[in-house]
């Protein structure tokens, strides 16, 4: 991965991990502090509708106060004022005070009077309610026992009729002292014309449920069964999340349940939280994206661009072996620093590199005799093999039977068979010669091309060596053809040296000629000792074409054996110089030369194979033309 696609992920990463903590930050904490707002919002406006319902039941225990507490109702209870009732209670109080049921009961708890209506636009009407009725309210303990002036019961009763908002209170005097003569109960039925007021002087949008009946109970057990006092409160949202409801109950005069209240509050806190959150991610997204953009420019200005030069840099150095090149950057940070770094240690390279190469150009001559001495002994190895096989020619000659017939034939006694058989013997013994001695002069001309190879490596030194680079122009299968027929015919018997027809192609090209002989030969012979150690049917192929390496043009030559082969640990050390795999007691000189040589060349030579038995190829590669500039390689 490049450093500049590391940074991007880097950035990527830690703006992503931000946005989470922020994303989680805002959704686990912020967001549910507007909902704990909004949800305290919602109690409250449950608590202003039951302190409104109460309000309710406290302004009709204060009127029922004020009649209760009247000297002319404590005279009508007791008989002594008959025409209280013609004279102060008319369809107007029912109506003005929205009441739907005013008794008057004696000190016994016996009825004297009541009514119980309902209320009409302007009039009203008779209305039943079984639990105000005289049978019923004579055993309504709750209602009728007051112990004191100051005692009263207000609150809600359930009935037939419905849920009444009800206030009972003692008759006494004006001053509200002893005795009590009787009781006064005013009520009013809880209903829709009642709450909607309640509802639009709270601001509250509330529903409410009388629990009057079992089916009414039973439908809203699952909120009931929450509640478990009727100081208990419980939240619910809605399914669309637009509204937060609060469940509550109302107790009763018995203090059991006498109604659910409903109260819905909107959520638009939480709608503004939501809004706020998605605004602050929105504008962290657009200021993440702003910074990420920003840092990015930046970091590649000064940065990932400089650094980039840098790398460019040092694997054109890498490639085209050029120490002399230099980096420079209009800057003074860090990475200039690094550079102008670079630049001395690139400098020192270069001058290690000119120093190597003179030590090693000064200590080669020894070495480029070694490698003469070398090839020489290669050809004296083939001279050696061919004077052995014409003095063994020589040898099988039968020139012992020669001279015995030569003295047989001198004697004139020698009988006429005899003579015709030494004669014919003779002439059969010449032609023998005679093709003996044509074999010789063939044997003796192949010794004469060792010898002017030996003579010319010998004559011509200077162009073996770094400080002469001698060249000449010449086709690549001259050379090919050359090494071939300098091979000794004993050597290369039962070997089939195959050129490949694309070498025919390549023009003639400037190079030094003795120098790529001799690697050619070194690399040939070489091949040869490895197919006869591998004792195999040996087939060496020599292909070679023109190529492009960093812009320059390039010879690439082929050697390709079937023979032994080379071992993954001999492929690291096979151009070092002494190293050898061969059993002859050789100093492992040939290919450690011949790699010197190519290097000095400005080419590179290297070999390749599957293994032990797999057969090996070396490649060499070499600039094409005389004038072109150093390639670079190393081996």
């Amino acid at each position: 991965m490049s450093l500049r696609n590391k940074i991007l992920s880097i950035l990527l990463i830690a703006g992503m991990c931000y946005g989470l903590v922020d994303l989680a930050v805002q959704k686990w904490i912020i967001l549910p502090s507007f909902e704990e707002v909004e949800n305290n919002r919602a109690q409250i406006n449950m608590d202003r509708c039951i302190l409104a319902l109460k309000n309710e039941v406290d302004h009709l225990n204060r009127f029922c106060y004020d009649w209760s507490a009247w000297d002319d109702s404590a005279l009508y209870v007791q008989g002594k004022k008959e025409d209280f009732i013609k004279q102060t209670i008319s369809d107007e109080v029912f109506l003005t005070q929205h009441l739907n049921a005013m008794i008057f009961l004696d000190a016994k708890g016996n009825y004297v009077w009541g009514q119980t209506v309902k209320l009409g636009e302007e009039e009203i009407t008779p209305l039943e309610i079984k639990e105000l009725s005289p049978e019923n309210l004579c055993r309504n303990t709750t209602l009728i026992n007051h112990p004191e002036p100051d005692h009263s019961v207000a609150g809600v009763l359930l009935t037939s009729a419905g849920p009444l908002m009800i206030s009972s209170r003692p008759i006494t005097n004006n001053l509200n002292t002893a005795p009590i003569v009787g009781t006064l109960i005013i009520a009013r039925l809880v209903n829709d014309e009642m709450m909607n007021p309640l509802s639009k002087q709270t601001q509250v949008d509330f529903e409410w449920w009388s629990l009057a009946s079992s089916a009414t109970q039973q439908a809203l057990q699952p909120y009931l069964s929450k509640l478990t006092s009727s100081e208990s409160s419980f939240l619910e949202k809605s399914a669309d999340e637009n509204i937060v409801a609060v469940y509550r109950t109302f107790p009763d005069i018995h203090q059991h349940n006498s109604l659910l209240i409903k109260a819905k509050t909107p959520r638009d806190i939480t709608a503004k939280g939501i809004a706020s959150v998605r605004f602050a991610l929105f504008s962290l997204l657009g200021g993440g994206c702003v910074i990420l953009v920003v840092l990015l420019v930046m970091l590649e200005k000064i940065i990932i661009k400089p650094l980039s030069i840098v790398n460019h840099f040092a694997l054109e150095i890498g490639r085209s072996g050029d120490l002399t090149s230099r980096i420079h950057l209009n800057s003074r940070d860090e990475i200039a620093s690094l550079a102008d770094s670079f630049n001395q240690m690139v400098a020192q390279l270069h001058q290690a590199r000119v120093d190597l190469m003179e030590r090693s150009y000064r200590a080669g001559i020894a070495e480029l005799a070694s490698g003469i001495l070398h090839n020489v002994r290669n050809s004296l190895t083939s001279l050696r093999v061919e004077i052995e096989s014409l003095n063994q020619q020589i040898q099988d000659l039968p020139l012992q039977h020669i001279r015995q017939a030569r003295q047989e034939l001198d004697n004139p006694d020698l009988p006429l068979q005899r003579r015709k058989e030494l004669e014919h013997f003779m002439f059969m013994a010449g032609q023998t010669m005679t093709e003996t001695i044509d074999r010789l002069a063939d044997g003796f001309q192949n010794i004469a091309n060792p010898v002017g190879q030996i003579e010319q490596s010998l004559m011509q030194p200077d162009r073996l060596s770094r400080s002469a680079n001698t060249t000449e122009q010449f086709k690549i299968t001259e050379i090919l053809h050359d090494c071939i027929a300098l091979l000794p015919k004993g050597s290369r018997q039962d070997i089939d040296i195959r050129l490949d027809s694309g070498l025919n192609n390549i023009a003639p090209l400037l190079s030094s000629r003795v120098a790529l002989t001799h690697i050619l030969c070194n690399l040939l012979s070489n091949s040869i000792d490895s197919i006869r150690t591998a004792g195999v049917n040996g087939i060496i192929t020599i292909k070679g074409g023109l190529d492009t390496l960093v812009g320059k043009r390039v010879l690439h030559i082929v050697v390709q054996d079937n023979g032994c082969g080379i071992t993954e640990d001999q492929l690291k050390q096979i151009f070092q110089r002494g190293f050898t795999t061969k059993q002859t007691g050789t100093r492992g000189m040939g290919l450690h030369w011949c790699a010197n040589t190519i290097n000095a060349m400005n080419g590179r030579i290297w070999a390749e194979s599957r293994g032990t038995n797999q057969g090996a190829a070396f490649h060499i590669l070499f600039p094409y033309e005389a004038a072109a500039e150093t390639i670079g390689f190393s081996v």
